[in-house]
């Protein structure tokens, strides 16, 4: 059995880069609702209907489905929507 010994100062340095390389990636993640509006224009193109299901399907999760977020995707996809019409 192998078993590697570590100074505490390694581990520290290493735990300190893995928090700032997720920080910096959840930093970059856009917020909920334009991503929903995302998801709802692409669902809309492929010709389904946007509902919590096709939704579920893209990868959203139930509690990240409520009634205000899904209000708000809807009025950015639909500003979006108008302004490529445009």
């Amino acid at each position: 059995m192998l078993q590697f010994v570590a100074r505490p100062e390694t581990v520290a340095a290493a735990h300190a880069a893995i928090r700032a390389e997720r920080d910096k990636k959840l930093s970059r993640r856009r917020p909920l609702s334009e991503r929903l509006a995302d998801a709802m224009l692409e669902i809309t193109g492929a010709g389904q209907i946007v509902d919590r299901n096709a939704l579920a399907l893209r990868g959203f999760l139930r509690s990240e489905l409520t009634d205000d977020k899904l209000a708000e995707a809807r009025d950015l996809a639909n500003a979006r929507a108008i302004r490529n019409v445009a």
